[in-house]
């Protein structure tokens, strides 16, 4: 029997046949493209904004002097959680993923403003209507019961440490360190982030040599200095400095790029 297609009636050409694994092997190609063509954009576009405003020196915070109650501010403070004082009453809403320095990956931190709840629209996923959880008690579906335990493990450890304050003053150590290094590098390290909004959580640097970086992480490596290879959409060097991460440590990376600078530069 001749099924009528668009593609019988014009003669399309046959697809090449390929297997099951190529296939899914082809797509995540495709989706992982998409991507980066994404990402490439957005980082363009963001580097024009930070221009048009020229932020150098401007305290982002006092941007919501202007007119606090105008727009319900809304925070991702995933990366910054536990390592800073936030005054929680100017936002409507600030959602936190645990993996940062809160715990492992699997828990989120969600504080929202009372009057928000039961204002989701009707096309809200469940899991995302904060009523819901408030209502349950935080418990609608079944809790990541072991990621709240190390998150409880992790808040028994940082107050005994000292508190946020504390780890406030150890995040502007460690990122001075690095931040150092870039800087006084002439030019060997290459940092194009306007120094007031630099994130003292995670360093992302070039080196001028693009070469060189394959080296770096090597030598690194060598050095038992690891995990400081860029995201795999934007490539380069980053250097993650959470909470869990001792003082020393941001020395010793500081001190390696130093040496590795004048040994390659």
């Amino acid at each position: 029997m001749m099924i009528d297609t668009p593609c019988a009636r014009s003669q399309c050409p046959e697809m090449p046949k390929v297997s099951l694994d190529q296939a899914v092997v082809d797509l995540m190609e495709s989706i992982a493209l998409q991507e980066t063509r994404s990402a490439t954009f957005l980082c363009a576009e963001s580097r024009k904004m930070q221009k048009a405003m020229d932020l150098d020196g401007l305290d982002l915070c006092k941007l919501l002097e202007v007119c606090p109650d105008c727009v319900p501010l809304v925070s991702d403070v995933s990366s910054n959680f536990l390592s800073r004082t936030i005054d929680f009453r100017r936002h409507a809403l600030v959602f936190a993923g645990a993996q940062k320095n809160f715990g492992p990956a699997g828990l989120t931190v969600v504080i929202v403003r009372k009057d928000l709840l039961g204002l989701a629209g009707e096309t809200c996923p469940t899991m995302l209507n904060y009523q819901v959880h408030s209502e349950a008690g935080s418990m609608y579906n079944t809790p990541p019961t072991f990621a709240i335990w190390v998150a409880n493990l992790v808040c028994k450890w940082l107050v005994s440490e000292g508190g946020v304050e504390v780890m406030d003053e150890r995040a502007r150590l460690r990122s001075k360190l690095i931040y150092n290094a870039i800087d006084s590098s002439d030019g060997f390290y290459i940092n194009t982030i306007t120094p007031s909004t630099r994130s003292r959580m995670n360093v992302v640097f070039n080196l001028r040599e693009e070469a060189l970086t394959e080296l770096f992480v090597k030598e690194a490596a060598d050095a038992k200095l690891v995990n400081l290879k860029g995201h795999r959409l934007v490539g380069g060097l980053r250097a993650s400095l959470y909470n869990a991460l001792p003082v020393r440590a941001a020395e010793v990376l500081a001190d390696f790029m130093v040496d590795f600078a004048k040994r390659h530069g």
